[in-house]
């Protein structure tokens, strides 16, 4: 949780292009989500517009390409 720190979801087996962008905004001491013009990107099954950025919380779903979905969490695995 650094504002250095970004990490971007590419290259998974039904992702052929940069989605999305997440990072950590430490003015709103929230993480980000922001939509990049690579392929298409649902947050909550809500399409994310390319440059739209969206605040997560905890147990937000985030979906990337046609098969690939992810659970944002502030926890690591047990």
């Amino acid at each position: 949780a650094t504002p250095e720190a970004a990490f971007v979801f590419l290259n998974a087996e039904d992702i052929r292009h940069d989605h999305a962008s997440l990072r950590y905004d430490a003015t709103r001491r929230r993480y980000c989500l922001q939509a990049l013009n690579g392929g298409a990107v649902l947050h909550n099954n809500d399409p994310v517009a390319t440059g739209q950025e969206v605040e997560l919380s905890d147990g937000d779903i985030i979906d990337l390409g046609q098969i690939s979905r992810f659970r944002f969490t502030h926890h690591g695995p047990e």
